[in-house]
């Protein structure tokens, strides 16, 4: 019955990666807003293509689409943030399937994401990829991206330092998804510091750390303070069972499993090379010192926070910096390749092919059929059952 789904999966997936690259080089290469957004609104197109009609997804999608019915029914369902259900409840009173809420949250993802990219413009084929690989866990993740949605905006407006704006999409992000609020206090904590928090030697040693014996449970000095991320009904019973899910008390509830070790190498590898490039990009002005302290942040923590699905959502969030950060240092490098030693060159080939192999290997190794629909494969069904997804 769904023999073709792999192949159109295939293809709609590498058609996005080839039209983000072409239409990525011509934005590069614009000096006037109306160009780059012309050119912007193909990748714009292909990812909600690519990511807003996926039927099914994950979890979340299916979870989420029994929410857009309650909250369309009353907003006092299930205790979300204000503009969350606010969302859902407007688009279900004006007859919207929940489908079009799916392709809202990409469309929202990918705006924001390519308004931020305005600035970097010049790395934009090299950042549409990396988007690909940090923008990840939108598929799971729906309403923490619609929070991230904004929360770029937030960060684009910050490096203008356009502050009511940036107090307006702050505020917008929180009222979306409550988890925010850490990551806007960090961007604001950082946003002053005019030096590098580490050194790329020392970060690199802690990188290597980190990926390879970093474990959950070092995170259990955070217990006693991780009551102060409690806030709501929601975060706050996370927080109580912060120490129970860290220690194993909870079985694997919520526990990723551990990541292979080519996987560990392949990670090093792409995140290695933007450290040593960093320092280049922070003198010449072509990176902010904000962006490259939360890649570097993230990075470190994320390895460490992604053993725990909860904790992931934060670790994802610090490495979405890496598009900006790694992407400007693969375009620096190899549009100034002279500059630089075969050693260097050598090393940024092999940090780049290691950073965009999944790009390729996801779509490509995906066997289950139901993480491979799109709209046209749901066949007057909104949503699937959730036990394919607990296996």
């Amino acid at each position: 019955m769904y023999d073709h789904v792999r192949v159109v999966y295939i293809l709609i997936n590498l058609l996005n990666v080839i039209v983000m690259i072409y239409f990525g080089v011509h934005m590069s290469k614009t000096a006037s807003k109306r160009m780059y957004w012309q050119y912007a609104a193909f990748p714009i197109i292909s990812y909600c293509i690519c990511m807003g009609l996926r039927f099914g997804r994950m979890i979340d999608y299916n979870l989420y689409a029994d929410r857009y019915h309650e909250l369309g029914k009353s907003l006092q369902e299930g205790g979300y943030e204000l503009l969350f259900g606010l969302t859902n409840s407007v688009m279900f009173r004006l007859g919207l399937p929940y489908q079009c809420f799916i392709l809202l949250c990409s469309f929202l993802l990918i705006y924001s994401f390519v308004f931020l990219l305005k600035s970097y413009r010049r790395a934009a084929p090299y950042m549409f990829v990396i988007f690909l690989i940090e923008a990840y866990n939108a598929e799971n993740y729906i309403r923490w991206y619609l929070g991230i949605s904004f929360f770029l905006l937030f960060v684009a407006f910050l490096h203008k330092s356009r502050y009511w704006k940036c107090a307006v999409f702050g505020a917008v992000a929180v009222l979306f998804h409550i988890g925010m609020l850490p990551l806007i206090a960090a961007c604001l904590a950082l946003c002053w510091l005019r030096r590098s928090v580490l050194p790329p030697v020392i970060a690199q040693v802690l990188l290597v750390i980190s990926v390879f014996i970093g474990s959950i449970q070092m995170l259990g000095f955070l217990e006693p303070y991780i009551n102060f991320f409690g806030f709501d009904q929601r975060s706050a019973s996370y927080a109580d069972n912060f120490g129970q899910l860290i220690s194993g008390q909870l079985g694997s509830i919520g526990v990723r499993d551990e990541l292979r070790w080519s996987t560990q190498i392949r990670k090093i590898a792409a995140y290695s090379f933007p450290l040593y490039i960093i320092p280049q990009l922070l003198k010449r002005n072509r990176i902010r010192y904000l962006d490259a302290n939360l890649f570097m942040i993230g990075i470190l923590i994320a390895p460490i926070f992604g053993q725990v699905e909860i904790l992931d959502r934060y670790g994802s969030a610090f490495l979405l910096f890496s598009i900006m950060v790694s992407g400007y240092s693969y375009y620096y490098v190899l549009s100034n390749y002279r500059r630089y030693s075969i050693y260097m060159q050598f090393f940024c080939v092999i940090s780049l092919f290691a950073y965009i192999y999944p790009v390729f290997s996801d779509m490509f190794n995906r066997t289950e059929w139901y993480q491979m629909l799109f709209i046209w494969d749901a066949d007057g069904r909104e949503k699937l059952p959730l036990y394919y997804f607990l296996k």
